[in-house]
């Protein structure tokens, strides 16, 4: 409950502020940690505190961050699961992250307020290598995006968290939509 009253404070903090800069930033801070305080409550919820099912994990954690992020946008979240993934804390926590600041970005970046604005993810596995891509339907990168040599804070983070479990980030872009795959190989569970 520790991450509760850490978000508390980040949103008192914020209403506070009169700086609309920092009250962003804050408020961004505080989605992060309702991230991981959402991944510790499906934990104890499901009785297992050491590891999580991705694909039941992601669709509720994608759901909350959508809603939390579109503010007067609609946004359609399509979710689909195509292998049984089960992830220990260690891996779990900066993969919700991650995929946290693609569809953060997403919401903010990608869309131009339309109709059919959607974000798809899709969980699946070959062999032992997980791959998650999270795609978009919206204006695209700007030409020349390499999510290595941004200096923006979301993809900085991305970046970071993908080193620690060892994954990769592909991404493609077109006239309409961006996507995102994220591939990594995840430990095998300690017996």
């Amino acid at each position: 409950n520790s991450l509760q009253i850490v978000t508390s404070l980040l949103t008192l903090q914020s209403r506070n502020s009169k700086s609309a800069e920092l009250k962003q930033s804050l408020q961004e801070a505080r989605s992060r940690v309702d991230i991981v305080a959402t991944l510790h409550r499906k934990l104890y919820a499901e009785g297992d505190h050491s590891a999580v099912d991705l694909g039941s994990y992601l669709e509720e954690f994608a759901t909350e961050t959508i809603i939390a992020f579109a503010n007067a946008n609609t946004v359609d979240l399509r979710f689909q699961s195509l292998a049984k993934v089960s992830l220990e804390m260690d891996v779990a926590v900066p993969l919700a992250l991650i995929i946290g600041e693609l569809l953060t970005n997403a919401v903010k970046y990608a869309f131009a307020g339309e109709a059919d604005d959607a974000i798809s993810i899709i969980v699946d596995k070959d062999q032992d290598e997980v791959r998650i891509t999270v795609s978009d339907n919206g204006k695209g990168l700007p030409e020349g995006f390499d999510p290595k040599a941004t200096t923006g804070f979301g993809m900085m983070i991305v970046n970071a968290l993908l080193q620690q479990i060892s994954g990769k980030l592909d991404q493609t872009s077109q006239d309409r939509g961006t996507a995102f795959i994220i591939r990594f190989t995840p430990k095998p569970r300690a017996a």
